[in-house]
């Protein structure tokens, strides 16, 4: 892949970010996923989305803990919150 012109030297970051995931890893196999500075920013954007809502969860209900149903071996995260979602 190779830049446009018009980018070289002021590329903005989501071309960088994009680059990032389809860099190939282990057996040539392109994961479709964030790298880790693509994942990383997500990550801190989300975070801040969450904690500058003053309706968030987080804001509304800062002692809130999951349901025992939800934990698995002790453990609350969003593979345990997808699981119990689609479960419907």
């Amino acid at each position: 892949m190779s830049l446009h012109p018009a980018f070289v030297g002021k590329a903005p970051l989501w071309y960088y970010i994009l680059a990032e995931s389809q860099q190939p890893f282990k057996n040539n196999d392109t994961p479709l996923t964030l790298g880790p500075v693509g994942g990383r920013i997500v990550g801190e954007v989300l975070i801040g989305l969450i904690l500058g809502d003053k309706h968030s969860y987080l804001s509304l209900e800062p002692d809130w803990t999951p349901f025992n149903d939800f934990l698995k071996k002790g453990k609350f995260g969003i593979a345990e919150f997808i699981s119990e979602a689609i479960k419907g």
